[in-house]
């Protein structure tokens, strides 16, 4: 079930189609969901303990195109999600918060929607899933290529659910290449 902090999920979209502006071929950006923030253990306001989680969600991964048009670059991607019921949760669901940003090659935020995923229960299950259906439009200029531009993603955090998965980082060992 802890599946917190694991390897970044990376997905450099492929297939990307032109409309027939130019032949030169145009790379689709990086969309990426980031390590560090790709889980979320909810407490509520109580202090952490396996008894008082509410719930816990993992960004699993990332799919999607782009196409690329005389206005700019449209990407679509659907984000796979799975939530964990905790013994402190009231009810059949739980939201968890997430962002989508958009960054530039000098890792400047161009821009950083705020969303909500909703994760239903089953009667008798512990786990749920969701699938997050999403559009990213970035103006261009007639010709520009976005391929230095990146779509990050991850979980909204508190600052308590930030610096304790800081924490959980600094304790796993980075593996050797």
């Amino acid at each position: 079930m802890k599946k917190l902090c694991l390897v970044v999920m990376l997905l450099s979209l492929g297939g990307c189609a032109s409309d027939g502006e130019s032949q030169t071929a145009r790379r689709c950006p990086q969309v990426a969901i980031l390590r560090a923030l790709e889980a979320l253990e909810d407490f509520g306001d109580a202090t952490p303990s396996p008894e008082t989680l509410v719930a816990a969600a993992l960004m699993e991964g990332v799919e999607g195109t782009c196409l690329y048009s005389k206005k700019g670059l449209e990407i679509v991607f659907d984000l796979s999600m799975r939530a964990y019921r905790g013994p402190a949760l009231q009810g059949g669901s739980v939201t968890m918060p997430f962002f989508v940003a958009v960054v530039d090659s000098e890792d400047q935020t161009r821009s950083k929607q705020l969303m909500t995923a909703s994760f239903s229960f089953k009667k008798g299950e512990n786990e749920a899933q969701q699938a997050e259906s999403l559009r990213v439009f970035l103006p261009l200029l007639k010709g520009e290529d976005a391929s230095s531009i990146r779509i990050l993603m991850g979980f909204q955090l508190t600052q308590a659910q930030l610096e304790a998965c800081q924490a959980r980082l600094e304790r796993v060992p980075v593996p050797k290449m």
